[in-house]
Order: C-alpha cells, then sequence, then structure tokens
C-alpha cells in the first residue's frame, strides 16, 4: 500500500478478488451463535457486507479511532474470519450526498471473503424480482431487513452501541435507522417488543429521518437488557 500510495483496504481487496498469496484456511460451516448475534445487530447498525466476488462477501465496519476498543472486540468474536484491523488517516472525503468535508482517523473492521457472509448479503440488500439489485440514484445498493428477523438482547446491545445515543437527563434514548424506511422502522418496532418486550416508537428527527426512539417508561429496562450484555467499549 506504501509503494503504491493506496489504502491497505483496496490491496486487501484485490488479493482477495485475484486470489493472491492465497493461504489455506479452514473455516467454520456455519457461525456461532454469538456470531450470528452480534452480526444481525452489526447490519442493523453501521456494518455492511460487500458485493458477492466468487461467491462470497465480505463484513465490513468502521468506526472513529475512539472506538477503535469496540471494532477489535468485534474481531476477537469473529475470528477466524477476521483480519487485523485497518486504520485510515484523516482525510478529505466526499460524503454521498455530494458535500465535501474531513474524515478524522478511523479504524476498519475487515473479514475475509466466505460463503457465509455472501449469505447474509443476499438477505439484507433489496433485490427485484430478477434478482437484480434495486438501487438508490446514486448506485449504492439499498440495505433492508432480512425475513423472519429475530433480535436478541445481545443483537439489540450491539445495535444500541453502534447507532443508538442515551439522554439520561430525560431517562430516554433512540437508535438512528437512517438505511431503514418508515415501514421497516415499524417492524423493528414490533420485533423489538415481541422478542425483547420493551415497548418503543418511531419517532422523526429534525432532518427527517426515522429513528427508534425509547422513552422513559422504557428506559431502565432497555438500559438494563444492555448493561447486562457486557459490550467491550
Amino acid at each position: 500500500a506504501q509503494h503504491f500510495g493506496c489504502s491497505r483496504s483496496t490491496v486487501n481487496r484485490l488479493v482477495e478478488k485475484y486470489e493472491l498469496f492465497k493461504k489455506k484456511i479452514d473455516l467454520p460451516n456455519k457461525f456461532s451463535k454469538k456470531q450470528k448475534e452480534l452480526l444481525i445487530g452489526s447490519m442493523l447498525g453501521d456494518g455492511s457486507l460487500s458485493k458477492p466476488i466468487n461467491g462470497k462477501s465480505t463484513f465490513r465496519e468502521c468506526h472513529s479511532v475512539l472506538q477503535k476498543e469496540y471494532l477489535q472486540w468485534k474481531n476477537e468474536i469473529l475470528k477466524p474470519f477476521s483480519r487485523e484491523l485497518i486504520s485510515a488517516s484523516e482525510s478529505l472525503k466526499t460524503f454521498p450526498d455530494g458535500k465535501i468535508g474531513s474524515s478524522k482517523e478511523s479504524w476498519q473492521c475487515y473479514t475475509i471473503g466466505a460463503l457465509l457472509f455472501a449469505d447474509m448479503e443476499k438477505e439484507w440488500y433489496l433485490r427485484g424480482g430478477n434478482g437484480e439489485y434495486v438501487l438508490q440514484s446514486n448506485g449504492r445498493r439499498i440495505k433492508c431487513l432480512p425475513p423472519n428477523l429475530t433480535i436478541t438482547p445481545f443483537s439489540f446491545a450491539v445495535w444500541f452501541f453502534d447507532d443508538g445515543y442515551n439522554n439520561w437527563n430525560q431517562r430516554n434514548a433512540a437508535i438512528s435507522t437512517d438505511s431503514f424506511s418508515k415501514d421497516e422502522c415499524q417492524l423493528l418496532v414490533d420485533v423489538i417488543e415481541r422478542d425483547l418486550g420493551i415497548k418503543t416508537n418511531v419517532r422523526l428527527t429534525s432532518s427527517n429521518n426515522h429513528e427508534i426512539y425509547i422513552p422513559a417508561a422504557s428506559y431502565f429496562n432497555c438500559m438494563n437488557l444492555i448493561e447486562k450484555q457486557k459490550i467491550n467499549t
């Protein structure tokens, strides 16, 4: 990466695509229960799955340097699928809305390509009847909720640490859900109540996005549930 003046993630993608320096790794034929729950919480939050290449996808998640320890914790759970964390120094970045701003130092959790991730990718990104992706106007894939979604306490806690914020003074909290439609947010509210017994609702934010709002009546039950999961942040 230093020699060619590009990022380590670019090199890793090319190595994966063309199977350079390939080493035989014996991977499990299914995720562990904890890995599956972690991936569900992460995909509800900031995680993403790459488009399949040769039938394999990778899982990625990026956070600021302040959350490096949190990403490393995820990385440990995802072994033997995970690689070393990848760093990205501060630089200028073009955001999806076309604006240009400063991208602060960040770290990325990045797995090797595997069939198991490709199977997940098919459920988490919207496709039409012909199997082709339904894309946004900017050409990006659309994240969607998989069928038969189940949210465990551990998945919920991971999701909250990815995208939630805690308003301690007013005893309420919320989870950002910019990737999902209003109908999908309502479905998430229903699943949370069904699986966890926590009543939430959909709220419109000042930026006209929808979020999952945790009112005061559910606040302590929600925080107690999250605390019991021992998330390493």
